[in-house]
């Protein structure tokens, strides 16, 4: 019996009238209600305004695909709802190191705690734009570096009348194996200029990224 009946008739009368108007061969995959079957089906037209098709039930491929589907999606949820219990994890340690770090009078041992904060920061921050990413694998090295400046900047109550700084960094999709040490790197960079470069006048720092993947 061909799958050309039932209320999806008309949509299978299509595919197989375009075979045999146009007598070029036609192969696709569609699904019958009326069956409540997926089928794959070749199409030829043997002469003129006639067609003939032989046709596949593929119904137990399409529930697996449609089983790997949902259990990737799932999968999906899961990394996406770790990537942000990471970082909830770190913000809260960088919160203790904070509170912390106030308490203290010693300069030397606030300078130590501040950078730990900031080591943090940048590692959490990994893990937010992971989050927020459509690719859960990758995120946008532009997008990370200019978010993690930005919160450099505010830990040491910084604003852009007293610290300027120009990044020059092509859109780039990194995995998190060079986003992480990358960021580490550019918060050793800030917060040393920011500690020590031009402490009483307008610092000027120029990041730039090269526009190769590393």
């Amino acid at each position: 019996m061909l799958p050309v009946i039932g209320n999806d008739s008309a949509l299978w009368v299509k595919k197989y009238g375009k075979v045999a108007l146009g007598g070029r061969p036609g192969n696709f995959e569609l699904y019958s209600k009326f069956h409540d079957k997926w089928f794959s089906v070749l199409a030829y037209s043997p002469e003129k305004g006639k067609f003939a098709t032989i046709f596949e039930d593929i119904t137990p491929r399409k529930k697996a695909e449609n089983d790997i589907k949902k259990s990737l999606k799932e999968k999906e949820v899961l990394l996406r709802e770790l990537y942000h219990r990471t970082k909830n994890n770190m913000q809260v340690i960088s919160s203790i190191v904070r509170l912390r770090a106030r308490l203290v009078k010693h300069i030397h041992t606030k300078e130590i705690l501040k950078e730990i904060e900031n080591k943090i920061i940048a590692m959490a921050l990994v893990h937010q734009k992971l989050y927020e990413s459509e690719d859960l694998s990758k995120l946008n090295l532009k997008d990370y570096f200019t978010s993690l400046i930005s919160l450099i900047k505010n830990t040491y109550g910084s604003n852009d009348k007293d610290f300027e700084i120009k990044l020059n960094c092509v859109d780039l999709d990194v995995l998190i194996d060079t986003a992480a040490p990358l960021g580490l790197v550019i918060n050793e960079l800030i917060s040393n200029s920011m500690k020590h470069a031009f402490p009483n006048q307008l610092s000027l720092i120029h990041i730039s990224e090269p526009t190769r993947p590393y």
